[in-house]
């Protein structure tokens, strides 16, 4: 995945999906993902929106889930894995890894590894329990070698670990300029010869790959916004990436956000950024669930200027983190509920979602600032029980007249649970 300078505030794309927003400098009280265009307009609305429940593609369920032997599955997977390092992301918590092995150079005729050398890697990810989101050769895409291509799908396609084709990294980039009707040659073929596996895109400037349609060629969006340059950087830009990207495709395709391992620090020189602290880390994975995503994605295991298996301290905070991440996965795939049970009221500085899973409402909020922000979670229907949980806490707090008053520290998280149908406080 190539480096890029983030997605400008001010530039949208609006005339593309016929919306029309503000741009104002100060962030609403409670930001959440746009609703699809058949949502009810409420007043819980100011969480993520529901998927479009219509066809959005194969072994994709209708709230936008990948689907995994018929269940519904949340990618927590990481880049460029080499093979023999397959059971240590899977040890870090990975369920799923990419290798741009598969791909190889644009500009190089036969860079990518042979069919050989993939299904090696294959087995050795369906025998370590993880899946494959797999790539075709650059080259052959943008010389349009369809023989070359057909063969690799034909030959891949009947391993149980790939469940996901990736379709191309960053088509919008500069340095790649991949052609329209390469892309949509590529998922013709793709779909042809195997048809039964989704297809991603990543992009590096919605700006500029909005226009050219490049997300028209694949059933899952994929953005990757990485905002940490330096220690006071403002994280907000992944949440409103992702919920620019959502906007952008209607919400007719589940997003899968690749996320900033990467930075100048313990693991390399880093690529210009700075390796992101646990704090950090976990609140840009935090906005990304806040902001819709059905999958999380990682950049990088390994690279030209950063490893990661060279920094203890990321290695510590990725395992920190998807050790809190992989329990609460049941919950990030449940359907985003019609009409929120609860919303949150806040200052400048937060975004939330709401869920509805296990008997249960589940408030998530998000301080994506660097200052104290206080708030208020209340319900939509009536008033709040009279105890409400933290699970990620292991404590209780208690409501005030029906409803929880809190405060978040720069760049904390909480994740509030009540139960659904709970006597209200009296």
């Amino acid at each position: 995945m190539r480096i890029h300078g983030l997605l400008a505030a001010g530039i949208l794309f609006l005339a593309a999906c016929q919306q029309t927003t503000s741009n104002q400098a100060a962030r609403p009280a409670t930001e959440a993902p746009p609703p699809a265009p058949a949502a009810a307009a409420t007043p819980a609305a100011k969480t993520a929106a529901p998927q479009v429940a219509d066809a959005l593609g194969p072994n994709l369920d209708a709230n936008g889930n990948l689907l995994v032997d018929g269940k519904p599955f949340f990618p927590l997977g990481i880049y460029a894995v080499p093979t023999n390092a397959i059971p240590a992301a899977r040890d870090l918590g990975f369920n799923m890894v990419h290798t741009y092995s598969a791909e190889g150079q644009l500009k190089r005729r036969g860079s990518a590894k042979p069919i050989p050398w993939l299904l090696e890697f294959l087995g050795e990810a369906e025998a370590a329990g993880v899946k494959v989101a797999m790539g075709l050769p650059r080259y052959s895409v943008m010389h349009w070698n369809e023989k070359d291509l057909r063969d690799r799908v034909e030959a891949l396609r009947h391993s149980p670990a790939l469940v996901a084709w990736y379709m191309f990294d960053e088509p919008d980039d500069p340095g790649h300029k991949i052609p329209y009707q390469r892309l949509a040659d590529m998922a013709r073929l793709v779909d042809e010869v195997d048809g039964t596996r989704p297809r991603a895109i990543v992009v590096s400037n919605l700006a500029v790959a909005l226009p050219r349609k490049d997300f028209d060629h694949a059933q899952i969006a994929m953005v990757d916004p990485y905002p940490y340059r330096t220690q006071n950087s403002d994280l907000y830009p992944v949440y409103k990436e992702i919920t620019d990207a959502r906007l952008a495709t209607l919400g007719r395709k589940p997003l899968w956000p690749v996320l900033q391992l990467h930075g100048k620090g313990q693991g390399g020189t880093g690529y210009g950024y700075l390796e992101p602290p646990y704090r950090v880390l976990r609140n840009m994975t935090y906005q990304a669930i806040a902001a819709g995503a059905r999958g999380l994605f990682y950049f990088t295991y390994t690279g030209s200027q950063f490893h990661l298996t060279k920094s203890p301290t990321g290695l510590e905070n990725v395992r920190r983190l998807l050790a809190e991440l992989n329990p609460l996965t049941p919950l990030f795939l449940a359907p985003d509920p019609a009409r929120a049970p609860a919303r949150v009221v806040a200052a400048g500085g937060t975004v939330s979602r709401v869920f509805e899973h296990d008997g249960s409402a589940w408030v998530l909020v998000v301080n994506t600032g660097r200052k104290v922000v206080g708030f208020t979670v209340r319900g939509t229907s009536g008033k709040l029980p009279a105890r409400v949980s933290l699970p990620l806490e292991d404590r209780v707090l208690e409501t005030v007249d029906g409803a929880l008053p809190d405060r978040l520290e720069p760049l904390a998280v909480r994740l509030y649970r009540f139960r659904l149908g709970a006597p209200p406080t009296s």
